[in-house]
């Protein structure tokens, strides 16, 4: 009888035990709450009210956070990723065949487990493990294959000696190619070996142009432009060991030649060519713009203004916009 009573007290101080915890509500991490014996994940609906998604796998008892990165407070712009015993979560989506036993971050939104890579709550399945490694700017590579944001990367010809130079270029051992996503441009007669970034004017420093270098080439990149725009990128051969960037932009010269973005100034007088701004530039015989003689302007009485909205230059005979003569009334 004594033992049956025992038993009676201990079934109901369990249930009411349990009956307490899932009634327990408890911020677990940044994003998490734990409220009615269910793990819930803190969201924003297209209102902007707070919502919460239930993942419906979660143990709650052995739920527990692996990283919790929040700009800010707002659980949409996080980076987070949460465990139990059983399953790995990015945010409230399950990362589907992750080994929480295993399971570690590396970088940059990578991991790894026992047996597979993962790109947030994406699974890698062409990965080989033994040699996957982590690059920069969202890239990475194994032996076989380079991916980008998660996604394979086409055109890479030596994959072994595969790197990332910057957010813009990347090399192997044979060439260099411009980062584009997941189709690398490839640019033909590139020398890996001889690429850097150039360095040597000061003007650059207040610049939206990156220019670069190798042993016969010039490569830019105008950052004000997008990633798709036909004039984003320029490759054009020049003296590299003499190139230098003249002041005001797209303007540079090597020993030999006078360039306007990519393209060659002719008949310009390599000793007293001088760019004046608004693409303009002038030497002892002519005026230009950009790669062009601006025929007919008086090289002495020639000058660029700055902050005209109906021209931009003038000489005593006329008025320009854009290097075109426009009329303007007094």
């Amino acid at each position: 009888m004594k033992q049956i009573k025992l038993i009676l007290i201990s079934v109901f101080l369990i249930s009411l035990f349990s009956a307490c915890t899932e009634n327990i509500k408890r911020k677990i991490g940044s994003c998490y709450l734990h409220e009615e014996g269910k793990i819930k994940y803190l969201s924003r609906t297209q209102t902007g009210e707070i919502d919460t998604i239930i993942l419906n796998d979660a143990n709650a008892v052995f739920f527990e956070i692996i990283s919790d990165e929040m700009p800010g407070d707002e659980c949409v712009n996080g980076s987070i990723w949460a465990k139990d015993k059983l399953n790995v979560w990015y945010k409230d989506r399950l990362i589907q065949g992750a080994d929480p036993a295993s399971f570690k971050l590396t970088e940059n939104g990578y991991a790894t487990d026992k047996n597979y890579a993962y790109y947030f709550d994406k699974l890698l399945v062409n990965i080989e493990l033994n040699s996957f490694k982590v690059l920069t700017y969202f890239f990475a590579k194994d032996k076989n294959i380079v991916v980008y944001q998660g996604n394979e990367v086409f055109g890479i010809e030596d994959i072994h000696n595969f790197d990332i130079i910057d957010g813009y270029f990347s090399a192997d051992g044979k060439y260099i190619y411009f980062n584009n996503d997941t189709l690398l441009l490839k640019i033909p007669d590139s020398d890996p070996k001889t690429f850097k970034c150039f360095a040597g004017n000061d003007d650059l420093q207040l610049s939206t142009l990156k220019y670069y270098t190798d042993k016969d080439k010039v490569y830019f990149v105008d950052t004000e432009k997008n990633v798709g725009d036909e004039d984003f990128l320029y490759v054009f051969d020049a003296f590299t060991e003499s190139f230098e960037v003249l002041p005001y932009k797209y303007y540079s010269r090597d020993n030999f030649n006078i360039y306007y973005k990519n393209r060659i100034i002719e008949n310009a007088d390599m000793l007293t060519f001088n760019p004046e701004g608004k693409d303009y530039a002038k030497d002892k015989a002519n005026i230009f713009f950009k790669n062009k003689k601006l025929k007919g302007a008086d090289i002495n009485t020639f000058r660029v203004f700055e902050d005209d909205e109906n021209f931009d230059a003038r000489d005593s005979e006329n008025y320009y916009l854009k290097g075109k003569k426009v009329r303007i009334e007094n």
